[in-house]
């Protein structure tokens, strides 16, 4: 029996509980072997709670066995496992585990892009043409699989070479909507992956697609909204991102157009304004240098600390924990010496707290 997929397999449990309950220091095996006493001394168990926990218990353990997981192709990764996504770490509700088909993303710079399912052609070729530039200058594209402009910044992004995820609201297994099928293979087939706090074979319902606009946005630095509507579900990804602290563009829409009165809206309110696709991606330092060609431990007449901090950087940007955890010196030293080398312009900072060298 995997004890972890078990504890994931409690639905009734929300996952902040879940993520509340392993905080607390116990793994999944000594939670299932915790008598009633146990469970509400370590876990603050209400009595609903309680119910809900004895009734998972008594399920036969072949249910939990993750053999089935594997027959699909499907991985799970749980908030106390090496691979679960840094950044999602950091959101105010994540989930306790994640299952996926294909990859997870890695911890670097990401983009969403989110908008109307009834979209005009003009914001269907608009997301697909910002996938695309994104995926050219290898930037990953994440959405929603829906139709509409989620389903164009996909295709947008495989039609440029480059790695999309989609992030669904039902088990990694399903397909939603059907006719994103194509789509959905094709995501696969290009390293990409589909991601769900959900488990597998779980369809759809309603409240599953508000919840999962949180992870869509909190695996996402940069939030685009292209065509959406007073109270599109597109909005309530950008207000996950606001509360995340990740940055907001929307692709403005003709005044007293209703496919763009979100958009135009979120513009009013402060968002960036993605009008031309250039000026986005050198505004975001998102553009590819052209340059590749940079030797791997160059004689810069740079100092032990400095070279040390150099060498484990390259020209694809680095997440600012994972140089930390790299180099083994302390968050002050680190910083101290990024500063150091950006002066001699051998580093950039890419995007927030995302660090390359500099190529020549």
């Amino acid at each position: 029996m995997n004890y972890k997929y078990w504890f994931a397999s409690v639905v009734e449990l929300s996952g902040a509980k879940k993520c509340e309950i392993i905080n607390s220091g116990y793994s999944p095996e000594e939670i299932y072997h915790m008598n009633e006493k146990e469970l509400l001394m370590f876990c603050s168990f209400f009595e609903i709670e309680m119910d809900v926990f004895t009734n998972a218990r008594t399920k036969e353990a072949y249910l939990y066995d993750d053999m089935e997981l594997k027959n699909k192709n499907i991985s799970f990764v749980t908030i106390r496992d090496a691979g679960y996504p840094e950044k999602l770490k950091r959101i105010q509700n994540p989930p306790y585990a994640l299952f996926y088909k294909g990859k997870l993303p890695k911890n670097q710079v990401m983009a969403a892009i989110v908008g109307a399912r009834k979209c005009s052609e003009y914001g269907r070729i608009t997301a697909e043409k910002i996938g695309r530039a994104l995926a050219e200058n290898q930037v990953p594209v994440l959405s929603g699989l829906a139709l509409g402009i989620d389903s164009a910044g996909h295709w947008g992004a495989l039609k440029g070479g480059g790695k999309t995820f989609a992030v669904l609201g039902c088990g990694p297994d399903v397909c939603y909507p059907k006719s994103a099928g194509n789509l959905y293979q094709n995501i696969l087939a290009s390293d990409g992956g589909m991601i769900s706090e959900y488990l597998p074979g779980m369809h759809p319902l309603p409240a599953f697609f508000p919840a999962r606009n949180r992870i869509i946005s909190g695996l996402a630095d940069i939030v685009i909204v292209v065509e959406a509507r007073k109270r599109s579900g597109s909005l309530i990804t950008a207000d996950f991102a606001l509360e995340q602290g990740k940055e907001i563009f929307a692709v403005p829409g003709r005044c007293c157009d209703p496919e763009s009165e979100g958009t135009n809206r979120l513009i009013y309110q402060g968002a960036g304004i993605l009008y031309d696709l250039d000026l986005f991606l050198e505004d975001c330092n998102l553009k590819l240098e052209k340059s590749m060609n940079i030797q791997k431990h160059p004689q810069l007449g740079l100092e032990k600390e400095e070279q040390l901090l150099y060498s484990c950087l390259d020209l694809e940007p680095k997440f600012l924990d994972i140089i930390i955890e790299e180099t083994g010196l302390s968050m002050v030293q680190v910083l101290n010496l990024l500063y150091r080398l950006q002066k001699k312009g051998l580093v950039r900072e890419c995007y927030k707290n995302y660090f390359s060298r500099r190529s020549y």
